[in-house]
């Protein structure tokens, strides 16, 4: 009684804090309590997917046991319970927990011919999808064509979810793969498990069918896979181009992109000529994704774009970030924030001033709006020759005026002095031209692993990667008091150190716990 006499926004923030048992046991408390409740409840739900082609999964993928199926039901069963929801959540799990559930009753013909059919049953082609997938809702048990593959019983009861939660705003799933059918005389063949999930997201292109009118965030991540059918651990840039057409949809985080062949019938049929996105986040890229350019010139609203290279370097190329400068430029005047670097595992590799090769980005200061800036020392200024060296360009040319944030990363001690040449050109800049006004924060970070490029002496035989000498720390300071008497933070950060900076992986989704406590980011399948 005593939380009934609390002020609605205390009782929310108590609420927080409880984890959806709790919440699920305080709903049956009273009336009052579950109409005021049930909306917190039922706010972000998070369902475990089953049907993965991976060793351990595809347990209770064809029977009323599945969650996916038991959750779309109970939805049925109370309409008013899927408006509620804003947040959908869903991760592979082996679902162990789930096989001891009780049978569920069949669900009305009527009540799944209204859900399934948003374009009506004038037409034949519609008829024939609605039938298709009336076929693939039914279990293992009631069906008689076994024969017929694939069995795609959790994508069915998925899709049927996606149709109901018409208030969804955030939605993050790791897709099953595209498994590859070979045969020894033809050519691998590709077999989706998605075919009716992805054509809901089909259907979302359009505001008047009433389908995901209101999703604006999309996560996607590969799931887990069966090495030996020759699935990619990776999610292909086609399987993202559908979300491009859904006009609400503002932000789409990819964890583990490859690139994919984009068919040309894909482009012509479900590609806009202007995608709605303002916010694009890429975390380690499978290769070098070079569609990436094509499917940014689609795009020309961001806000912010984001690329984070994290995959060992021995096995795939770098993304060459000089062909995603040519599209980017269709957000001139609205990109804010701009990140592309490298992390976790690229971050480990050993660097030198040719390898990785420079590659120079592009001139920012075209990009009028644009207020924070990451990127490699390679890549934010031009250099005579094939080392990272010797700049061609003073990087305050570079800049826009408008910036707030610079972060230098992956600078070479080898090139601390013309790194320190740059510091005091900014700091000249700043102070007699006043230029850069906006400036506030300048992060610079150290490679990790720092070698030595041919030509370059090492201090000794075992060419250790060289240390900041006494010289060079003097002068750092001193630049550190002369740029924070403008108001300007200069930060060095010690190699392998991490440190926020805005707004930096803002934008990613973190995944469920699986069955050993493990988050999936980490978990080795």
């Amino acid at each position: 009684m005593m939380l009934a006499l609390l002020p609605g926004e205390i009782v929310l923030q108590v609420v927080s804090f409880l984890d959806p048992q709790d919440l699920s046991e305080l709903v049956l408390v009273s009336k009052d309590y579950y109409s005021f409740f049930i909306p917190v409840l039922y706010d972000q739900v998070v369902l475990p997917l089953n049907a993965y082609w991976d060793d351990g999964y595809r347990l209770v993928e064809g029977s009323h046991k599945n969650p996916v199926r038991r959750f779309c039901q109970a939805m049925i069963e109370n309409p008013r319970l899927a408006p509620l929801i804003r947040s959908l959540t869903l991760y592979p799990s082996h679902c162990e927990k789930w096989r001891s559930r009780a049978p569920l009753p069949t669900v009305p013909e009527e009540k799944l011919r209204a859900l399934m059919l948003p374009y009506g049953d004038a037409k034949r082609k519609h008829r024939r999808k609605y039938r298709a997938w009336r076929r693939d809702l039914r279990p293992d048990r009631e069906r008689q064509d076994m024969y017929h593959e694939p069995w795609i019983y959790e994508d069915a009861w998925l899709a049927l979810l996606l149709v109901q939660v018409r208030n969804l705003e955030r939605l993050a799933i790791r897709l099953p793969e595209e498994r590859m059918k070979f045969d020894f005389e033809t050519i691998p063949q590709t077999q989706g498990y998605t075919t009716h999930f992805d054509r809901v997201i089909h259907w979302a292109r359009k505001p008047e069918l009433g389908v995901l009118t209101r999703l604006s965030q999309v996560s996607l991540r590969d799931g887990p896979v069966w090495h030996n059918e020759g699935a990619i651990e990776a999610v292909p840039l086609k399987r993202m181009l559908p979300y491009l057409r859904i006009p609400s949809l503002r932000t789409l985080y990819v964890r583990n992109p490859c690139n994919g062949s984009l068919p040309r019938k894909l482009l012509r049929d479900l590609v806009p000529i202007s995608s709605s996105l303002t916010h694009i986040d890429l975390e380690g890229p499978h290769d070098d994704l070079s569609n990436l350019p094509q499917f940014l010139e689609w795009c020309p609203n961001l806000e912010s774009f984001a690329v984070e290279m994290d995959q060992p370097w021995h096995w795939r190329s770098w993304v060459d970030v000089s062909q995603l400068y040519r599209p980017l430029q269709k957000s001139r005047s609205s990109l804010r924030h701009l990140h592309v670097a490298f992390a976790g595992d690229g971050r480990q590799i050993t660097q030198d001033a040719e390898s990785p090769r420079p590659t120079f980005f592009g001139d920012l200061s075209v990009f009028p709006n644009l207020h924070t800036v990451h990127l490699r020392w390679s890549n934010l200024l031009p250099f005579y020759g094939s080392r990272a060296l010797e700049p061609a360009q003073p990087l305050r040319t570079l800049l826009p005026r408008s910036l707030q944030n610079l972060y230098i990363e992956d600078c070479l001690m080898q090139g601390a002095w013309a790194l320190g040449d740059e510091l005091e050109g900014l700091l000249q800049y700043r102070r007699e031209e006043r230029g850069l006004p906006a400036l506030q924060r300048l992060f610079c970070q150290f490679v990790h692993h720092e070698g030595h490029s041919r030509g370059v002496p090492a201090p000794s035989r075992e060419e250790k990667a060289p240390e900041p000498d006494l010289a060079w720390e003097g002068r750092l300071r001193g630049l550190q008091e002369d740029l924070g008497a403008l108001g300007v933070s200069l930060r060095v950060i010690k190699r392998g150190a991490s440190v926020p900076f805005p707004p930096d992986r803002a934008l990613r989704h973190n995944w469920p716990l699986c069955e050993n406590g493990e988050y999936y980011n980490d978990f080795d399948y």
